[in-house]
């Protein structure tokens, strides 16, 4: 096998490069077997380099800096590819023009009746409160842990602080969780119905302070012993009074600890709270409200669910029609809330054999999606048949959102590697990635004989991965990129240089 060193194309040398057994991926297996083979081929890399449904199962990490042609070459055939084979997708999308692009892509490969486009406009609607508790039942544990996580989910999508995502801010996160199991739970407990605005209220209304709370519960106990009106009570002071009477009566659902533990933090625990974490608790919920509740996005999300997410073991081709350029956070939110609930229901599906359907989990420009709970998902995603495809400009990116310790652990599940036109920190991570190996140095001497030595070098320089075509006119609409998985045999290497092909 020919060395990287000799397969490098030059620019000045374009078109004689271009000769070279370089492998120019233009188009996908024309494969759809059912039931589906891990050892079935996506897309050929070059001759006896195939990738395999395997490879893409154990997650696939693209990145490229801009303009380095990774959505319109590799992101799109690797697309392509899964869609041909029959794949169930859902697709998360940042700019406008990406929901009739892959359009496009579907009907290229005939699939253009399989496409279910989620937008704020409808048809299809997405009850997200609903689907969180859809399978255990409200009225139970499971339901309350279901809405909680939904809602967490949320405020890590809203909240991009990536100190607390790695671990350093943990009791940050602990009085998060507290808060919102608790809300959730004052809910429960007197039967009222789950929804963003009985939230909302609840919490604007509840109290802040001890001595908020201290009036709020001699009212409420002047109210039980019958000697005053609830009428003056606020919104949280209603809901807390009946959470009082459940506890004295217990006609209520939940179990009696539960109650008591639920007076106890709003009456105790919330308010005794440092400022500075309650004021940043009340700043991502209020922030997570606005999103849900802003004027079309809040029917789609509030409304009866029309699209379940099984949808997607069906295959059907999922395209949250949302893009963030459009919407903004709020739809980066909702998508990120939504790629949530498809996630938790694809870890119910999937036997981890050549049966069930497998699913495309596609994400360009991924780090303004990414949550921690993108790492839990993606350590079982192989057992689920789902296979994950991320793309995005560079590590920083990763590492911001999630902190070191939370990309390092995200790039280690997502095992197959596409990198693009890189440099700076990128270059050297993919450079560190592929390795080194000991390389044979001639040393001629100055009386004329010579010598040997070898030394470690990388398999690929750093360098190399700033020089990779771009795509465009003048670079034959190909983008260059290697491609590395621990283990493959790629012409006896686990890497390969790839041009992709932008027709």
């Amino acid at each position: 096998m020919a060395s990287m060193r000799e397969l490098e194309l030059r620019r000045s040398r374009q078109a004689r490069e271009l000769s070279r057994p370089y492998s120019a991926v233009r188009g996908i297996h024309r494969v759809h077997s059912v039931p589906w083979s891990l050892s079935q081929a996506i897309v050929s890399l070059g001759p006896g380099a195939p990738l395999l449904l395997r490879d893409l199962v154990d997650g696939a990490f693209i990145v490229g800096g801009n303009g380095s042609g990774k959505s319109s070459s590799s992101f799109r055939l690797l697309s392509l590819g899964m869609m041909k084979v029959g794949a169930g997708a859902l697709f998360l999308t940042t700019k406008p023009e990406e929901p009739d692009l892959i359009r496009k892509w579907a009907k290229s490969v005939g699939r253009e009746m399989d496409i279910c486009e989620v937008t704020a406009a409808g048809p299809h609607t997405m009850n997200m409160l609903e689907l969180a508790v859809s399978q255990k039942g409200l009225n139970s544990a499971g339901g309350t842990e279901g809405i909680v996580s939904l809602l967490n989910e949320g405020t890590d999508l809203v909240d991009r602080n990536a100190d607390r995502k790695s671990g350093d801010n943990a009791i940050w996160e602990s009085a998060r969780n507290a808060f919102t199991r608790n809300l959730v739970d004052a809910l429960r407990i007197v039967g009222a119905e789950i929804q963003i605005h009985a939230l909302s209220e609840f919490v604007a209304t509840a109290p802040r302070t001890r001595q908020e709370a201290e009036s709020l519960r001699a009212k409420i106990e002047e109210i039980v012993l019958g000697r005053s009106e609830a009428n003056a009570l606020s919104v949280a002071g209603r809901v807390l009074l009946l959470v009082r009477l459940a506890i004295r009566t217990g006609e209520t659902d939940v179990d009696s600890d539960t109650c008591r533990a639920t007076w106890d933090y709003w009456m105790k625990e919330w308010v005794n709270l440092p400022q500075k974490t309650m004021g940043s608790i009340e700043f991502t919920w209020g922030t997570l409200v606005g999103a849900l509740k802003r004027g079309d996005l809040a029917a789609l999300c509030m409304k009866r669910t029309t699209l379940h997410p099984s949808a997607l073991r069906n295959g059907s081709i999922v395209v949250l029609n949302l893009p963030t350029r459009e919407f903004g956070d709020a739809g980066r939110v909702v998508q990120g809330m939504m790629k949530y609930l498809f996630q938790k229901e694809l870890e119910r599906g999937g036997d981890g054999h050549d049966k069930s359907r497998p699913v495309l989990l596609a994400i360009d420009e991924a780090a303004g999606f990414l949550t921690p709970y993108d790492v839990t998902f993606q350590s079982t995603a192989r057992s689920s048949r789902v296979c994950t495809l991320m793309a995005t400009q560079s590590l920083a990116s990763v590492r911001q959102v999630l902190g070191s310790d939370g990309a390092e652990t995200l790039l280690g599940v997502l095992q197959t590697k596409v990198i693009h036109s890189v440099d700076g920190e990128t270059s050297r991570w993919a450079a560190d990635l592929i390795g080194q190996d000991w390389d044979t140095q001639m040393t001629f001497q100055n009386n004329g004989g010579y010598s040997f030595s070898q030394q470690m070098k990388y398999k690929v320089e750093p360098i190399r991965f700033s020089q990779l075509a771009r795509g465009g006119p003048e670079n034959g609409l190909l983008c260059e990129a290697v491609v590395f998985k621990p283990g493959a045999r790629w012409n006896g290497e686990n890497f390969v240089k790839v041009a992709f092909s932008q027709r």
